[in-house]
């Protein structure tokens, strides 16, 4: 691919395809290209694109003569911040998982060694089995911020697994709807982000022992699915936006709600609303766009 080529590239509906014209870029893009790469950057609304098309603008801004700051010189900047967060989440998480997860498997085996016959009852048992979980969580996050792989779904099924995977009884959940509706999406990360959304409903009922409903569809724009729980409610407060590891929950990590946006955020800039539910209990709204590849 060459440069013309991949300028003309990064206006495609394929959001693939804008992001391997974007990588190529890196290497190809000259100083001109700038303020046409700043302009896309702008509007672009695939995170991973957003985060290739901000490198290639760093890499040009090295180059460019110093001056004072334009709107979208510090729409860049901003953009380059943003995604250089979501990037040192993404890379950090996967050196730690990969560097602990073998080391702590050879502890919890020598640790029950040494100890013996009361190894599952010890403090080194419930320590070595949170980082055992932390590393889990770690994980999906991950898992959640790959690219989307899409595919034709029937949301129904969608629905049903996420239940089973978040261990919700059948007494204790309610449906909008029972009709099939078929849309394309991510079955994984779909997945991802419905179970943590149902765990996080289940939760909240423990107190009130209430029931989950959960309904689905589709539009012209989007598809969606919807969680309301007869729980306590949202604490005052409360932000969806509060940073990864804050929870109030005893024995949580507080990244339940982070693995659902990033999720999302890799479907299309999918997006996710919590809101307090009238009567009582919370409603957790999920909306993905129908890809346009």
């Amino acid at each position: 691919m060459t440069r013309e080529e991949a300028l003309a590239a990064l206006t495609s509906l394929s959001a693939v395809t804008r992001l391997q014209a974007a990588r190529k870029l890196f290497s190809t893009a000259e100083p001109e290209d700038f303020p046409v790469l700043n302009d896309l950057l702008g509007k672009e609304k695939d995170a991973y694109v957003r985060r290739a098309l901000a490198r290639v603008c760093l890499h040009l801004g090295d180059n460019l003569p110093t001056a004072e700051p334009t709107t979208s010189e510090q729409l860049v900047d901003s953009v380059l911040r943003e995604e250089i967060r979501t990037q040192v989440v993404e890379e950090m998480s996967k050196v730690i998982s990969h560097e602990l997860e073998n080391t702590v498997g050879f502890l919890d085996v020598h640790a029950q060694a040494d100890i013996g016959e009361g190894y599952e009852q010890s403090r080194t048992h419930a320590d070595v089995r949170r980082i055992i979980d932390f590393l889990g969580v770690l994980d999906r996050l991950n898992n959640a911020a790959r690219p989307a792989t899409y595919e034709e779904l029937d949301l129904s099924d969608i629905v049903a697994s996420s239940l089973r995977a978040a261990h919700i009884p059948s007494e204790r959940t309610l449906f909008g709807t029972t009709e099939t509706v078929v849309v394309r999406g991510d079955e994984k990360l779909l997945k991802l982000a419905l179970t943590n959304v149902l765990l996080n409903a289940i939760q909240a009922c423990e107190e009130t022992k209430g029931r989950v409903t959960v309904n689905w569809g589709t539009t012209d724009r989007d598809s969606w699915i919807i969680v309301w729980d007869e729980g306590s409610g949202l604490k005052q407060g409360y932000d969806a936006s509060t940073k990864p590891g804050t929870t109030t929950k005893p024995g949580h990590f507080g990244w339940g709600l982070t693995i659902v946006l990033r999720a999302l955020a890799s479907m299309g800039s999918g997006q996710f609303d919590l809101r307090p539910r009238s009567g009582g209990g919370a409603i957790a709204e999920l909306r993905w766009p129908h890809p346009t590849d």
